[in-house]
């Protein structure tokens, strides 16, 4: 008589053993794309958090910088703006320009001709000031200002100008929501150089986007000049329809933010 240990295996046993096989193949299969499903995800995520994040600092140093009444064009997917360059303080008038303090000029970059103007307050009467825009016509240039001081000229077209005034260099911008791609981006383009618009965040969500004015009290408005605040609601939608780590599940993910942008401050 055979020992057990030596008999040959059944059909019905080496079924099992094939069932449990295949059970503990994909179970193993599954906890090895656990991990990289767990970076994807995390990659979603992280990516609608950079989106927004992104779009929050280009509105906050975009609008933050424009005064009230720099609204040129608002709509819920669009806003023409005058976005400040450069600042400084007027000394008086040069022979084909505005003089201004050179210790006192701060800019992000050298104001361009064609490309940038400037806006200063000049006195209509004793009593009453006004906005001056005049286009910049020439390259920035060294000058003693009056007082004997070192100063700059910005060559523009004529007007007055009074010493001790601030001063801004801006172009004219336009920040819009556009279809590109079979998603919605952020962009920016320079109006007053012609440019194209270019993407700047996203992708955003179909009705991922809404711009609104806000005046002094809060209120919601449709005249730029009565604006105050302006309020950005974003969304991004993230991963819909994709299946991670190789499995069928797929992962969705919605993120939304509101901006506050104060105008005149740099604030949110």
């Amino acid at each position: 008589m055979r020992s057990l240990t030596n008999r040959g295996a059944t059909l019905v046993e080496l079924t099992v053993a094939l069932s449990l096989s295949a059970v503990m193949a994909v179970f193993l299969l599954g906890e090895a794309a656990r991990p990289q499903r767990v970076v994807q995800e995390m990659a979603v995520r992280s990516a609608g958090f950079s989106t927004l994040e992104t779009a929050a600092q280009v509105f906050q140093g975009e609008l933050g910088g424009a005064d009230p009444g720099d609204l040129l064009t608002a709509t819920p997917d669009r806003v023409v703006y005058r976005a400040t360059r450069a600042t400084g303080t007027s000394c008086g008038l040069s022979s084909d320009g505005v003089r201004l303090i050179q210790a006192e000029f701060r800019g992000l970059r050298v104001p361009v001709p064609g490309r940038d103007s400037l806006a200063l307050p000049v006195r209509d009467t004793p009593s009453t000031w006004r906005m001056d825009y005049r286009p910049i016509t020439g390259p920035l240039r060294s000058e003693v200002c009056p007082d004997g001081s070192a100063g700059l000229v910005i060559p523009a077209t004529p007007g007055a100008a009074v010493a001790g005034v601030p001063l801004r260099v801006f172009e004219v911008m336009e920040l819009r929501f556009y279809p590109s791609g079979g998603s919605w981006w952020l962009g920016a383009r320079s109006v007053s150089a012609g440019e194209n618009i270019q993407p700047v965040a996203g992708p955003f969500g179909s009705d991922g986007f809404l711009l609104e004015l806000l005046d002094a009290d809060g209120t919601a408005t449709v005249d730029p000049t009565q604006a105050r605040l302006v309020r950005a609601r974003l969304a991004t939608e993230s991963g819909d329809g994709q299946a991670l780590g190789g499995s069928t599940r797929t992962f969705s993910r919605r993120d939304s933010l509101t901006i506050l942008v104060r105008l005149g401050s740099g604030q949110t």
